[in-house]
């Protein structure tokens, strides 16, 4: 299966940070995107559910917004 590119919005200080990363990061962080909207589409869950679900686990881990800007601002 071929990959095409698509556009999607985030803030600019999300932008600038994605940018920032080295080309080995920015593939992995694509790579979880692409398997988080194929599960979506299979699953048939709304979007809302999903970020949601995505989110609890996320703060149940202990992943604030400042620990996810400390890490994709690590170099």
């Amino acid at each position: 299966m071929g990959t095409e590119t698509i556009t999607i919005r985030v803030d600019a200080e999300a932008a600038r940070t994605f940018k920032a990363l080295p080309e080995e990061d920015r593939k992995k962080l694509e790579a979880l995107l692409r398997l988080r909207l194929n599960e979506v589409t299979q699953r048939r869950e709304s979007l809302d559910a999903v970020m949601k679900e995505v989110s609890d686990k996320a703060k149940t881990r202990g992943l604030t917004s400042e620990v996810l800007k400390s890490l994709l601002d690590e170099k």
